[in-house]
């Protein structure tokens, strides 16, 4: 073999093995991009495995199709609400969907539609003695479930 011709070789070679690893990293990025697509597709469940006050189901957008809330209260109804936020927000503050009242050792469920409903923010779900505005309960009477999954 001439002096030329093996660095045409090795040349040839460098070319093939650049080019297959452009291509290992192009499959690499699709398999990626696949896995968050599909990622945003599967809905999630959450329970709160124990009876709390409230819970900060997700921090970042979502879209709820499921939310279920159990009283085991045997004295008081509680308020189901679910808030665009994804932080604990502040005493008073607005839910988005209308207020769940959840009579004392019932399940209660929001009825959302099968596309389900966008939370920007992530999704908080608390009990709260009061209606509208955000006033959380003191005891741990809530088992809470979703099922959700990510924007």
């Amino acid at each position: 073999m001439k002096p030329d011709d093996a660095n045409d070789l090795r040349a040839a070679l460098a070319s093939q093995i650049v080019t297959a690893g452009q291509v290992n990293q192009s499959v690499q990025d699709l398999l990626d991009a696949l896995k968050a697509d599909w990622g945003r597709k599967l809905w999630c469940p959450y329970s709160s495995g124990a009876l709390v006050k409230d819970a900060q189901i997700a921090t970042r957008p979502v879209v709820v199709r499921m939310l279920a809330v159990y009283n085991a209260n045997a004295g008081s109804v509680w308020y189901a609400q679910a808030h665009n936020a994804g932080l604990n927000p502040a005493v008073g503050q607005i839910a988005v969907l209308p207020p769940m009242p959840v009579l004392q050792n019932t399940l209660a469920a929001f009825d959302l539609p099968k596309e389900g409903v966008v939370f920007s923010n992530g999704l908080y779900v608390c009990g709260s003695s009061t209606d509208i505005g955000k006033t959380l309960i003191t005891t741990t009477d809530l088992f809470i479930y979703a099922l959700y999954r990510f924007t």
